[in-house]
């Protein structure tokens, strides 16, 4: 599997990469492939991280246009989020737009609650841009 036959991957035939979801390496790793996978603009954000880490500039410019293509208040918060890791501030500008306009329903959601809500910079910065 890899070069370096000490590696514990190696004899354990697995990589664990515990900072991208099962979903998002789905994803990933279909993009890689050239496979279609349709689910991915619902994990645009957690994608264009993964793509990011990865420097699969490709991916990562896709993922941002779907960040901010068809915003909804189910991914609003957690693509504000994911553009405030990877210091998007034109993404975070478009969306903090949107935030500000459905403020009430986007505050209800649980990646609210458990993205933003928690940092106190992340709520600070929106309201600076909204």
């Amino acid at each position: 599997m890899f070069a370096n036959k000490n590696l514990v991957e190696n004899e354990q035939q697995r990589v664990y990469i515990e900072d991208i979801s099962g979903q998002v390496m789905e994803a990933f790793i279909s993009y890689l492939y050239g496979q279609e996978y349709t689910e991915w603009k619902t994990i645009a954000g957690e994608l264009a991280k993964a793509a990011d880490k990865y420097d699969i500039q490709p991916l990562k410019n896709a993922c941002i246009a779907a960040m901010t293509a068809d915003i909804t208040v189910e991914v609003a918060a957690k693509n504000f989020y994911y553009s405030h890791l990877l210091s998007l501030n034109d993404t975070m500008n478009e969306i903090a737009q949107f935030i500000g306009k459905h403020k009430t329903e986007v505050m209800a959601t649980d990646d609210w609650k458990t993205l933003v809500k928690p940092n106190s910079e992340l709520i600070e910065k929106l309201f600076g841009l909204c």
